[in-house]
């Protein structure tokens, strides 16, 4: 039985760094793309009332992932306004190459104004949103 362990540990070892070898090579790029994806209009005078959420009036915001959705999906936000980002789906999404499990969160300050797009790297043509900082 002894002499069986360590060819069992070593083929283990070699199969998971095949695997994970493979699967780096086949991840998408850590930079995204700078333009901005194309179903949103460059121009905030081009929004329509019900495309966005103005909450320029709050200290922090809350964006949920939910049903394979981002919620809110646009928002205007005033610069330094703390922004949660948390997945509620029963399954993982990545989002700009960061992992997000069932119930995890994380937080940002988005200090300079600007628009700011991100996306799911599993769904990047449904799953887009975007941050307006005034």
């Amino acid at each position: 039985m002894k002499k069986l362990v360590a060819p069992i540990l070593i083929g283990a070892a070699i199969g998971l760094t095949a695997f994970f070898l493979w699967r780096n090579a086949h991840l998408p790029p850590v930079e995204q793309p700078k333009n901005q994806p194309r179903e949103f209009t460059k121009n905030e005078a081009d929004l329509r009332v019900g495309d966005y959420f103005d909450l320029r009036g709050r200290t922090e915001v809350l964006i949920t992932i939910d049903h394979n959705e981002f919620n809110p999906r646009i928002i205007i936000v005033a610069k330094g306004v703390k922004i949660f980002l948390k997945n509620v789906d029963p399954v993982a999404h990545f989002v700009n190459s960061r992992e997000l499990k069932p119930g995890e969160f994380f937080s940002v300050v988005l200090d300079q104004p600007g628009t700011y797009s991100y996306r799911s790297d599993d769904h990047p043509d449904t799953m887009r949103a975007l941050i307006i900082v005034k």
